[in-house]
């Protein structure tokens, strides 16, 4: 069957900072999204997205309406293969329209009792993305880095991680947790639209984690290293 979902957003003075550049958004955005499971193993969603606001980035200020519309393509058979694409309407004359396409792939391997997660990503938007569209990464975000704050920001990316979750304790606590220990590998590369692939460096972090398991839900605690001059960073997740 289908399943339709409606969501409203008012993002009131939204202050961010990405590639040393620090910008503002105010405004509201409306999304209507619709999911589908044609058969076993594939899901398709569709969702148009109204979003308005003022964006100010040092001297630029201008107004940004644009409609969007998104198309997303899941198959789960074997491995977990995700492609999705959206195309930005600007409602202004004097803005761009812009295009982004990602691309993601999701594998699980066990061996007994352990686990053993892949990741690689990639993804392109048109060189007239607003900065405030282009793919944003770094932390323990949807493009990760670990060992980077949440600040980086490109026109292009390259990513993935490998994680490997070792079992440790099985019904701990009067039988409430499974606690797993974590060893990640994180890399990739953001690209700005005036960079080329070639000039950037591949950005590598790597940690270390817990994830408790309880009747509740999941608990995860990452700790991220960038290298070992600089200082660890620190995440807390709940599912």
């Amino acid at each position: 069957g289908k399943v339709y979902s409606l969501e409203y957003n008012d993002f009131k003075k939204s202050d961010e900072y990405f590639n040393n550049i620090d910008y503002k958004t105010e405004g509201y955005r409306t999304k209507i999204s619709s999911s589908y499971i044609p058969k076993a193993d594939w899901e398709l969603n569709y969702s148009i997205n109204y979003q308005k606001n003022n964006y100010k980035d040092g001297q630029i200020n201008e107004k940004q309406e644009y409609l969007i519309v998104g198309t997303e393509v899941e198959w789960n058979k074997y491995d977990d293969l995700n492609l999705k694409f959206d195309y930005g309407q600007s409602l202004i004359k004097d803005n761009s329209d812009f295009k982004k396409l990602e691309l993601s792939w999701d594998k699980l391997v066990r061996v007994k009792k352990d686990k053993l997660f892949y990741n690689v990503s990639g993804g392109i938007s048109s060189k007239k993305t607003p900065f405030n569209y282009i793919f944003k990464a770094g932390g323990d975000s949807k493009i990760p880095l670990r060992g980077q704050d949440y600040d980086i920001a490109g026109n292009e990316y390259l990513s993935g991680n490998i994680e490997y979750h070792k079992w440790l304790i099985d019904n701990w606590i009067i039988g409430f947790v499974d606690l797993w220990g974590i060893t990640f590998l994180d890399y990739g590369k953001i690209i700005p639209f005036d960079t080329s692939f070639s000039d950037l460096p591949w950005e590598i972090d790597g940690g270390v984690g817990l994830v408790f398991d309880t009747t509740f839900g999941i608990m995860r605690l990452d700790i991220g290293l960038d290298n070992l001059k600089e200082k660890p960073k620190y995440y807390i997740n709940f599912e």
